[in-house]
C-alpha cells in the first residue's frame, strides 16, 4: 500500500514516468502505468472541484 500511495503522489507532482518505473523497480513501463489511471482520476475529481466556472454566479439578463 505504500509503495502505491508513494508512486501516484510522484506521478500526481508530475515525475517522469520512467523515473517512478526506476525507483519501484518495474521491469515493464506498462506495470508503472498503472498509476498513470489512478493519478488521472484525481485530477479529474481536482478539476470537477476547482474549476473556475463551478464558482461562478451567472444572473440571467431579464
Amino acid at each position: 500500500m505504500f509503495r502505491h500511495s508513494f508512486a501516484t503522489y510522484l506521478i500526481e507532482e508530475g515525475v517522469d514516468i520512467s523515473c517512478v518505473q526506476q525507483i519501484l523497480g518495474h521491469s515493464s513501463i506498462k506495470t508503472t502505468q498503472i498509476y498513470i489511471h489512478v493519478a488521472a482520476k484525481r485530477q479529474a475529481e481536482i478539476l470537477r472541484s476547482m474549476h473556475p466556472r463551478n464558482h461562478m454566479k451567472i444572473i440571467s439578463a431579464a
